[in-house]
């Protein structure tokens, strides 16, 4: 990640693996839209920016484990965020 910044070429081709992420999440979250399951003002990047950041925390800073229990804690705290 910290070569991104010094390569345009690294920093291209994170965009678009990013981007292509992003894509996919952004469907998903508009199929539970459409299935009822979120409100239709649900705001998909926010969504997957907020279930992502704390992985990428504990990978990068605290070195803390990415166990299924918090991962099911960071996802019903987001979901619970957005049905509000």
């Amino acid at each position: 990640m910290s070569e991104a910044g010094r390569s345009a070429g690294i920093e291209l081709m994170a965009r678009a693996f990013w981007d292509e992420r992003f894509a996919l999440a952004t469907t998903m979250v508009r199929r539970a839209i459409g299935r009822g399951e979120l409100p239709p003002e649900a705001d998909a990047e926010l969504m997957i920016e907020t279930l992502v950041a704390p992985l990428f925390l504990r990978t990068l800073v605290t070195a803390k484990p990415i166990t299924s229990a918090y991962v099911d804690r960071i996802v019903d705290a987001v979901l619970a965020a957005h049905r509000a």
